[in-house]
């Protein structure tokens, strides 16, 4: 989070320093997979084995349904983190386990479609696939 905090200060004051760090931070440990820079500060990040469990479980017809939340959890600092997590149903009972992370400077729509649309399009395209009936607890 640190780095993030550093990265958006940075480049309001136009520091590559702080944007080749970011891009080592993401090299170095295969969890961050994208940093948008502009209009928005835009970090994901994920694990690819936890990735290809969900990917496993959008795949299979033996289960009626599977929960998958997604959720702006809280405010850090100067950004949200928002989070996909699914419902793992190998163990008894299942464990909600995180799977996306988004870091974001603003909490708009359009913040979260484009979340969506990454994950759909370039990590899980079963998400765009899926036959699936998705709900709001919020409705």
């Amino acid at each position: 989070m640190a780095q993030v905090q550093n990265l958006k200060k940075c480049f309001n004051e136009s520091c590559v320093v702080e944007i080749y760090n970011s891009q080592e931070l993401a090299n170095d440990t295969k969890f961050v997979h994208d940093i948008v820079l502009h209009s928005d500060l835009i970090v994901l990040g994920f694990d690819e084995d936890i990735v290809k469990i969900l990917s496993a479980l959008l795949n299979r017809t033996d289960l009626p349904s599977i929960g998958l939340f997604y959720d702006t959890t809280f405010k850090l600092g100067d950004s949200y983190l928002s989070l996909v997590s699914f419902t793992e149903h190998e163990f008894d009972p299942p464990p909600t386990i995180p799977a996306f992370y988004m870091i974001h400077e603003r909490k708009t729509q359009e913040m979260h479609e484009f979340f969506w649309r990454k994950a759909a399009e370039k990590y899980i395209p079963q998400l765009a696939t899926a036959n699936r009936r998705c709900s709001d607890p919020s409705e």
